[in-house]
């Protein structure tokens, strides 16, 4: 009885902590007007028939399907975005763009974004 008390309380605290990563990576995503940039240029990867808030939901939907160690991941990709040391290069100009937020595409792959 003492091991399945415990492992419920392992299990609750990694939801818990699970819950808590998702939140912190839906503050990393596209913002609404990078998001309509999206939608005007009719981006690949992208339902353009989505609204801001559906794409928030979508979002949110692809990170609770991720893995814990998943989330950690990303999690991790987040904080080197804020801390600007992600680049991404344009090969046809050779310019390298600091990455800025992330989405999540139709095929539930994450992006990396660098804003204008």
């Amino acid at each position: 009885m003492i091991f399945k008390n415990n492992f419920l309380k392992i299990r609750t605290v990694k939801m818990t902590d699970k819950n808590i990563l998702i939140q912190r990576i839906m503050n990393h995503l596209v913002k609404e007007d990078d998001y309509k940039r999206m939608i005007d240029y009719e981006c690949d990867g992208i339902d353009i028939s989505m609204s801001y808030d559906d794409f928030i939901l979508y979002n949110k939907k692809c990170l609770k399907e991720l893995s814990y160690d998943d989330l950690r991941w990303d999690w991790g990709l987040c904080k080197r975005l804020n801390r600007k040391v992600i680049g991404l290069m344009d090969l046809e100009c050779c310019a390298i763009f600091m990455g800025s937020y992330i989405f999540y595409d139709n095929n539930k792959n994450i992006v990396v974004v660098n804003p204008r």
